[in-house]
């Protein structure tokens, strides 16, 4: 009974639906960052879709088996996880550039230039 209690808790406490990728957004002069913390993924099972006020992140994971023993608890992405950011300002999608190592993804995305408003005479 007591395994049953533990594992209810698990799934709704620490279950993979719960599952949020780790960000970190920052802001430079001409682009903005992100970079997303996904540990134990090969980046061939990463996928950005990048529009011009938001970032999805799709992350497709397996479970992997162990040699060593069973898993306990894990806190790695096992299954597909997704996170959508919204960005806090209007970004060019067709120049975001990212790279994918050790488990860090990092997306440099320049920002939109604006032009000032023009006032009309009437």
């Amino acid at each position: 009974m007591l395994s049953v209690m533990r594992d209810l808790f698990n799934m709704f406490w620490w279950g993979d639906w719960n599952y949020s990728i780790p960000i970190e957004i920052r802001e430079t002069a001409d682009a903005i960052e992100v970079i997303a913390a996904i540990p134990g993924v090969d980046k061939d099972n990463v996928d950005v879709n990048v529009g011009p006020d938001t970032v999805r992140i799709s992350v497709h994971a397996s479970e992997k088996t162990n040699k060593n023993g069973n898993v306990l608890y894990s806190e790695f992405i096992t299954t597909t996880s997704e996170r959508i950011i919204s960005l806090p300002d209007t970004i060019v999608p067709e120049q975001a550039k990212g790279e994918f190592s050790n488990g860090l993804l990092k997306l440099t995305l320049p920002k939109k230039t604006t032009t000032n408003n023009v006032r009309i005479k009437l």
